[in-house]
């Protein structure tokens, strides 16, 4: 079974004792999955404090829109460091 050259960069670097972080773009998507993944998780907690109707008064609009927005935002960094 061949070993490919990252997976053997990566096993190299655990031997030697180093953090392995691999390129600044893959650290840069992963970082930013987790922030979009802690937005949707406050979206979450939005919805299950309307439920059962999910009725949102002006307060909880105004966040559901900047949770949003920002959500857009960090899936579009998503794409650009993706598709690259």
């Amino acid at each position: 079974m061949a070993i490919s050259p990252t997976h053997k960069k990566a096993v190299t670097y655990f031997i030697t004792g180093q953090y392995y972080y691999g390129d600044p773009l893959s650290k840069r998507a992963v970082d930013v999955v987790f922030a979009a993944m802690y937005t949707l998780t406050d979206l979450r907690v939005l919805l299950r404090e309307t439920a059962p109707l999910h009725e949102l008064d002006a307060e909880q609009k105004a966040q559901a829109q900047r949770l949003l927005e920002n959500l857009e935002r960090q899936v579009g960094s998503l794409k650009q460091e993706m598709l690259k």
